[in-house]
């Protein structure tokens, strides 16, 4: 007995964009996944991963442009194959999509798959349908933070904040109107757990939050001192600029960029004269005005006044090797009236037998 995942919805995009959205490895990154590599044609590959640890691999199995593409899936926690079907039927200007995934197991090497999948595939596709429409990633929009600031934590740090464990993730500080801040956390806490998962350092925290978005709420096990506390915290999210809706919204917005920092450079430069501006620097004068020089020269700078043969030779060196034209690497062209490979043009030795 297998368990089913249908979904429906309408996209603002044409047939063949949905069909490029499921075909075109470029494209499955875009809204789906991390990695994506794909040979669309039936028996071609198809393999996806995401940062987060989990793959998917398989194979298509139809493919219909603009109206089908079929496809097998085993995910890094699925015990055998499943199957994706994907059907495009125009709607008006834009695409109904229908997406069965079947032959979800049970039992329990099954737990919890199907569900997974069902959430999964629901917020990619709607971030499919963000991107598509807006552009926006939601991925990277609705990404959750905690509005903290992690702290150096061990033994001793431990030790001197009376906290019983060594590992977790100390808050050296946490930020005004956020999530952590509106949950009453506070600097030395020691987060354990997020949601029931450990989270004995920074990157185990980041994983526990990635099954998450801006706007859930997730349960926060933490200590201040030797008391272990619980509280629910909402998450939020990363404060963006507006996305231009057009072109010419995102060209003005360049442009007003462009005219302040034109305005800036024109007041740094107010006072330096048309005699200043065109004077050549100096040797070194450059280098230690405009940025960090380059390694030869700061060693030069370094050694020059140094009064020891060791470091005049060193000098010596290396303005030798500013001075000499660079044909280290270049190829040499034949010469007209030289053979290419000078090995062929030599005589061969006939060896005479002795006696």
């Amino acid at each position: 007995m297998s368990q089913d995942f249908t979904h429906s919805q309408t996209f603002a995009a044409p047939p063949a964009q949905l069909y490029r959205a499921f075909t075109n490895s470029t494209f499955l990154r875009e809204w789906l996944s991390d990695v994506a590599t794909t040979a669309p044609r039936p028996g071609g590959y198809l393999f996806l991963a995401w940062n987060d640890g989990y793959y998917a691999s398989g194979q298509f199995t139809s493919l219909a442009e603009n109206e089908q593409v079929a496809f097998s899936w085993q995910g890094s926690n699925m015990p055998a194959p499943t199957q994706v079907n994907v059907r495009l039927n125009p709607a008006g200007e834009g695409t109904l999509l229908h997406l069965t995934h079947s032959a979800l197991g049970e039992g329990d090497a099954w737990a919890g798959i199907a569900a997974q999948v069902q959430k999964g595939w629901q917020q990619s596709l709607e971030n499919l349908a963000s991107v598509l429409t807006t552009g926006e990633d939601l991925r990277f929009t609705r990404r959750p933070m905690l509005g903290i600031i992690i702290g150096e934590f061990n033994p001793e740090t431990a030790a001197r904040l009376g906290v019983p464990v060594s590992e977790g993730t100390r808050l050296d500080s946490v930020v005004e109107g956020m999530g952590a801040a509106a949950a009453g956390l506070q600097s030395d806490d020691v987060i354990v757990a997020v949601d029931g998962l450990p989270t004995t350092d920074f990157p185990s925290l980041t994983n526990a939050l990635q099954a998450h978005r801006a706007g859930d709420t997730v349960e926060v096990a933490f200590y201040r001192g030797p008391d272990r506390l619980t509280t629910a915290m909402t998450l939020s999210g990363r404060p963006l600029p507006a996305i231009p809706a057009t072109a010419g919204e995102l060209a003005s917005i360049a442009h007003h960029r462009y005219d302040a920092e034109e305005a800036d450079l024109a007041t740094l430069l107010a006072d330096v004269s048309e005699t200043e501006a065109s004077t050549r620097p100096g040797p070194m004068a450059y280098q230690r005005r405009a940025g960090p020089p380059h390694p030869q020269r700061a060693r030069l700078a370094h050694l020059d006044g140094r009064p020891d043969r060791r470091a005049r030779a060193v000098v010596r060196r290396l303005r030798r090797q500013q001075r000499r034209p660079h044909h280290r690497h270049r190829r040499r062209l034949p010469h007209p009236g030289r053979p290419a490979n000078r090995a062929a043009a030599r005589p061969h030795r006939i060896r005479r037998p002795a006696g």
